[in-house]
């Protein structure tokens, strides 16, 4: 699997708006030594049960290149070119893609984020948050950010911001994670500092089931924001396949940390009330992490046992102590080829069988499948 990775060197960020920065400590929660691999696992003793979900097909819910999901009682909210949403059962519900300069339109679905009742979308072009009813789709209000962000989270008035690489004349901290108020944008606290280089990716500032994390991908850190405040939460250990800052501030090619092994591009974090999910990169193959937050154990393995139709579980999204996952339709349409070779079939008592049937059924034109797992670890 590859990655696309964004070396940005940052240059001095002028301003004119109060800006309090703040720094971080750095006592993990949960420190983890990563010493005790697991060869091969198999599928039934990391899943404890798992269903799929074939979303409604039509052309009012094409779904394009998946940016972000969340979910929320019985809706899926999928952040593409646009804002789709579709219930547990696959099927449809509305749509948000109203492309322009209107109140309730956009020019870049930058970001989302869910907060109570209401869905929150973030043009970034416009420098504008959109809020819309989380059950219908229908617009409420919206209204303008006094300065740029990659990512953003709402709690209550409170805005997270994510600045990314952007430069923010307007703002005079150097500091990564902006955090304002809706209404008095003015008052900015930072946390943060900007590593120069640093690796910035996709979803680095990242909410769920009001819970939002701060990645650091070079260093496998995370910080969970507590209070306001980003906390360091935890931290992947990897001893001699981990990078120093010393190793990293000589500024080398990426691909050079790969082609040594080197464990790094931590690019997600997902926790429900006993388990954080992980992934990241180790040399050039992707490692998934499961992590016992009673023991503070992680279960990780090179080898993944299962049948051809059983997707290789991950997050994208948590809610209800479950992880959800989207399976591209790439992924569904090789499960599928891989069951026609092996003439794989599965009984109709088997309990596994609705699942199999989602996958063998699967067409090209169809959109992605969503998975929902539930943990034994």
């Amino acid at each position: 699997m590859k990655y696309i990775y964004i070396l940005v060197y940052i240059a001095l960020l002028f301003s004119s708006c109060k800006s309090v920065e703040q720094d971080v400590k750095e006592d993990f929660k949960f420190p983890i030594k990563m010493d005790n691999p697991t060869k091969k696992i198999d599928f039934g003793d990391l899943v404890q049960s798992y269903k799929y979900v074939q979303l409604e097909t039509d052309s009012n819910s094409l779904v394009g290149e998946i940016k972000k999901i969340l979910v929320s009682g019985n809706n899926l909210i999928i952040l593409s070119d646009g804002v789709l949403c579709f219930d547990m059962q696959g099927k449809h519900v509305y749509s948000i893609n109203k492309k322009g300069r209107g109140p309730s339109e956009f020019i870049q679905a930058t970001d989302m984020s869910i907060d109570k009742n209401l869905l929150y979308l973030y043009d970034n072009y416009q420098y504008k948050m959109m809020i819309f009813d989380l059950k219908t789709g229908n617009f409420l209000e919206s209204f303008r950010l006094n300065f740029s962000a990659k990512e953003i989270q709402v709690s209550g008035t409170t805005l997270f911001c994510n600045r990314g690489s952007i430069p923010n004349p307007g703002v005079k901290s150097s500091n990564q994670l902006l955090v304002t108020d809706r209404y008095d944008q003015e008052k900015i606290s930072s946390f943060i500092p900007i590593d120069t280089p640093y690796l910035t990716i996709s979803n680095q500032f990242y909410g769920s089931n009001n819970q939002y994390y701060w990645l650091n991908p070079i260093f496998n850190k995370v910080y969970k924001i507590i209070d306001g405040k980003p906390t360091p939460y935890l931290r992947l250990d990897f001893g001699s396949k981990g990078i120093t800052r010393e190793e990293f501030a000589k500024n080398p090619p990426l691909s050079t940390f790969s082609s040594n092994g080197k464990a790094f591009f931590l690019s997600s974090c997902f926790e429900t009330d006993q388990l954080i999910y992980s992934q990241l990169q180790v040399g050039e193959d992707p490692l998934d992490v499961w992590i016992n937050k009673k023991t503070k154990s992680a279960t990780y393995f090179a080898e993944l046992g299962k049948k051809p139709y059983q997707f290789k579980p991950g997050a994208q999204c948590v809610a209800n102590n479950s992880f959800y996952k989207i399976i591209p339709v790439l992924s569904a349409n090789y499960m599928k080829f891989d069951m026609q070779e092996k003439h794989f079939i599965v009984d109709p008592r088997d309990p596994d069988y609705e699942n199999y049937k989602i996958i063998k059924d699967f067409k090209e034109s169809n959109n992605p499948v969503l998975a929902i797992f539930q943990m034994k670890l």
